[in-house]
C-alpha cells in the first residue's frame, strides 16, 4: 500500500516539473531592450533617431537625451537598425538576448561624409565658411546655400533634434525644402539661445541636405558672461583671484581681472602687488620697538633708557665718569655727550636738532629749568664746569645759560641771561 502511494506522488512531481518547464519557455517575459544613441565623433546626444527592432519591425524615435527603449518583449533574441538624417544608417548585428530583465544595447552613429560636388556655404560677403561663430553677442547669423552645379538642387535644412539645446533653430528663409538654380544663391539663418549657453566656448554642428550633396556647418557661441560678482572670463571658464586668499589674514582682495587684483591691507600691513607684508612680524628690533614703514623698511627705537646698536641696550647711569648718552636716575632724562667745542647761541640751537647719538636723533637744546636739573650742589652731576646754553631766551638777544662751578653756591641759582652771540658749552637732552 506504502509502495502505491509513492509512486503516485512520483508520477504527479514529475508531471508537475514538466508543465512548469513548459510554461517558460511559451511564457512572455516582462524584459526589453534599451540603449542611448550619440554620435561616434562628439558624444553629442543624437535625439529623434529612428530605432527599428528585428524581428517584429517595432519603432520607437530618440528622446533629446538620446535615449529609446521597446518595454514587455517576448522573450527571444533581437537586434535593431538605427537612422537618422544625416548619420550613416547603422545596421546591428549583434544579438540581444531578451528573457525577464531589461537589456541595455548603446549605439553610435556616424555622420555621412559631405559631398563637396557642386555645393558650398557663403557668409553674406559670399566666402566660403565652414562654421558659424556668435562670438560673445550675437544671436542670429545669416549664411547662404550656394548652387555651383549645372542642375537645379532641392535644399532642406532640418531643425528638429539639435542635441544643443542653446540653438533655436537653423532654417531656411522660406519654405523649409526649396528649389535653388544653377549659379544661385538661398539664404537662411540660424539662431541662438545666449540664456542656456553654459560658460566658455560651445560646439555643434548641423547639415545642409541637398540633392546635390551635403554639407557639414559647425555652429560656434562663447558665453563670457560670468553670473557671479568677482569674476572674470578667461576665454574658458569663470575665474576670480581672489579665491585662494592672496593678501593673506590682513588683506582684503579686490579682484580687477582674471589675474589681477588689489590688496587693501590693515594698519602697518603693506601691499607688494602681491600680498600684504608687516616686514615687524619676524621681530628685526630684537628688544626694541618697530614701526613699519613700507613693504620691507621700518624703524627701530627703544624706550627711555636704552639706546639702539643693532638691538636696544640700557643706557649708564650718569654720573661724573662722563659716559654718555646716559640717563638722569632722578628725572630719567637723557643727556648727549659734552661738545667738543663752545658756539653761540643759534649755533647750539642747530647743533642739537641735527646730533645723532646713541642712535637717537631727536635731541633738543634744554630748556634751563630741565639744564639745572644736572645741578649737584653747584657742581654738574656729569663734572662738568663752565657756562652752558639752554634753550631759553629773554628778548631777541639774550638767552639764558647755567655756570657749573666746584663753589659750595648751588649751580641751580647760578644762571643768568647773556648775548646770544657768546660762546658758550652746550649738551643736548632727550626726555
Amino acid at each position: 500500500m506504502k509502495k502505491i502511494i509513492i509512486s503516485t506522488l512520483f508520477v504527479f512531481a514529475v508531471l508537475a516539473f514538466l508543465i512548469s518547464c513548459g510554461g517558460t519557455e511559451e511564457s512572455s517575459g516582462s524584459g526589453g531592450i534599451y540603449g542611448h544613441v550619440t554620435d561616434f565623433i562628439t558624444g553629442e546626444d543624437v535625439a529623434n533617431a529612428n530605432v527599428q527592432l528585428r524581428p517584429g519591425g517595432d519603432t520607437t524615435l530618440t528622446g533629446s537625451d538620446g535615449m529609446f527603449e521597446f518595454r514587455d518583449l517576448t522573450s527571444g533574441d533581437y537586434s535593431i537598425t538605427v537612422s537618422k538624417a544625416g548619420y550613416s544608417d547603422l545596421v546591428d548585428d549583434y544579438v540581444i538576448t531578451v528573457k525577464d530583465k531589461m537589456v541595455k544595447r548603446d549605439i553610435q552613429l556616424e555622420k555621412k561624409k559631405a559631398e563637396v560636388a557642386m555645393l558650398d556655404i557663403l557668409d553674406n560677403e559670399g566666402n566660403p565658411i565652414n562654421e558659424l561663430d556668435f562670438g560673445t553677442e550675437l544671436i542670429s547669423r545669416q549664411f547662404q546655400i550656394y548652387n555651383a552645379g549645372p542642375k537645379t538642387i532641392d535644399c532642406t535644412i532640418i531643425t528638429d533634434g539639435y542635441s544643443a539645446e542653446w540653438v533655436t533653430s537653423v532654417s531656411l528663409q522660406s519654405p523649409l525644402t526649396v528649389k535653388i538654380e544653377p549659379g544661385a544663391a538661398y539664404g537662411a539663418v540660424a539662431t541662438i539661445d545666449r540664456s542656456k549657453l553654459p560658460i566658455g566656448q560651445n560646439t555643434t554642428s548641423m547639415q545642409v541636405t541637398t540633392s546635390n550633396g551635403n554639407k557639414e556647418l559647425i555652429i560656434k557661441a562663447t558665453n563670457s558672461e560670468c553670473k557671479e560678482d568677482g569674476y572674470f572670463f578667461n576665454g574658458s571658464i569663470c575665474v576670480n583671484p581672489c579665491e585662494k586668499n592672496p593678501c593673506g589674514d590682513h588683506g582684503t582682495c579686490d579682484p580687477k581681472g582674471t589675474t589681477t587684483y588689489e590688496c587693501d591691507c590693515e594698519n602697518d600691513y603693506f601691499s607688494d602687488g602681491l600680498t600684504c607684508l608687516n616686514p615687524c612680524e619676524k621681530n628685526p628690533c630684537g628688544n626694541g620697538i618697530c614701526d613699519p614703514t613700507g613693504v620691507t623698511t621700518y624703524d627701530c627705537s627703544c624706550e627711555n633708557g636704552y639706546f639702539w646698536n643693532n638691538d636696544c641696550h640700557q643706557l649708564p647711569q650718569c654720573d661724573s665718569k662722563n659716559i654718555t648718552p646716559c640717563v638722569d636716575a632722578e628725572t630719567n632724562y637723557m643727556w648727549s655727550s659734552r661738545a667738543l667745542q663752545a658756539m653761540n647761541w643759534d649755533s647750539a640751537i642747530s647743533y642739537c636738532e641735527n646730533l645723532t647719538e646713541g642712535s637717537f636723533s631727536d635731541w633738543i637744546l634744554p630748556p634751563s629749568d630741565i639744564l639745572k636739573t644736572l645741578c649737584a650742589g653747584s657742581q654738574s652731576k656729569l663734572g662738568d664746569t663752565g657756562s652752558f646754553w639752554s634753550s631759553t631766551t629773554g628778548d631777541s638777544s639774550y638767552a639764558s645759560y647755567v655756570y657749573f662751578s666746584s663753589s659750595k653756591e648751588s649751580c641751580a641759582s647760578k644762571y643768568d641771561y647773556d648775548y646770544r652771540s657768546k660762546s658758550f658749552s652746550v649738551r643736548c637732552v632727550r626726555y
